[in-house]
């Protein structure tokens, strides 16, 4: 893990404003972090990566335990970054760490290469007969929200009343939330979405809330409007309308996030 070296000959631009993405952290070497907030307030933690011409991976570790990875394919000379996996240990999950492991491994790949176009890859076709369908990717679906990105799918065509075949409502199961399965009449054909807590940009857990909101008319142009359903089998893109959302979760500082802007491609 290098520390970043921005561009700070440059005067920076006055549109940073920093979001919280995680507890806040500090990288005492290149090789240990701590956190500073919640409940692994002032633990220190490993950091392993392996860095190739075509992948990036990263560990986090507590002495011999492994505390999450997150799983990124690059190509240096195209600038495509796709992230596509994020795990943590089910005894440690819910206190941020996929969130510190995704803002390590995405500043490390911007101080390598020269530009940068990300992806999370979450897609996963299902056909509209298949018996067994479970949600799948809430947490790296759940990050991407939270980094900014968006759907690939053109939700406001697919979710047009016209293209909708039925809609139920999937049962939760352990730490998944419910969801919804939405058959379409064109491709993709069958789409899962979970619904996103606004105010706490957590899933909504509440199986009797996904009830209330499928009797509630018009409430997938509010889904659609207010950006508050996660597709779990589409991919999520960074689109220029959001850069400034992306950058206010990886950088520190006004120089940072000029250094960030300056190798997104568009």
């Amino acid at each position: 893990m290098r520390f970043l070296d921005p561009l700070f000959g440059k005067k920076p631009k006055a549109d940073f404003t920093p979001k919280r993405f995680g507890p806040p952290f500090r990288l005492i070497d290149s090789n240990r972090l701590q956190i500073l907030e919640g409940s692994f307030k002032n633990s220190v933690f490993d950091i392993e990566e392996e860095i190739t011409e075509c992948q990036a991976r990263l560990f986090l570790k507590s002495g011999n335990d492994l505390i999450g990875r997150v799983l990124c394919d690059r190509g240096p000379q195209t600038g495509e970054v796709t992230l596509w996996d994020v795990m943590v240990n089910q005894d440690v999950r819910m206190n941020g760490f996929a969130a510190v492991m995704t803002k390590l491994i995405l500043r490390e790949i911007f101080s390598l290469q020269r530009n940068v176009r990300l992806t999370v890859r979450m897609l996963k076709l299902f056909r509209p007969t298949d018996r067994s369908i479970k949600i799948q990717n809430i947490g790296i679906g759940v990050i991407a929200y939270r980094l900014g990105l968006q759907c690939d799918f053109d939700l406001a065509r697919l979710l047009n009343p016209i293209n909708v075949a039925t809609i139920e409502i999937l049962l939760p199961e352990g730490i998944f939330p419910p969801s919804y399965k939405i058959s379409l009449r064109i491709y993709p054909y069958v789409i899962i979405g979970f619904i996103i807590d606004l105010e706490t940009q957590k899933p909504i857990a509440s199986y009797e809330k996904y009830e209330k909101m499928f009797r509630r008319p018009g409430i997938i142009d509010e889904w659609v409007k207010n950006n508050a359903i996660i597709i779990a089998n589409g991919n999520y893109i960074l689109k220029n309308n959001k850069i400034n959302d992306f950058i206010n979760c990886i950088a520190n500082d006004e120089h940072e996030a000029e250094f960030f802007r300056s190798k997104i491609q568009r």
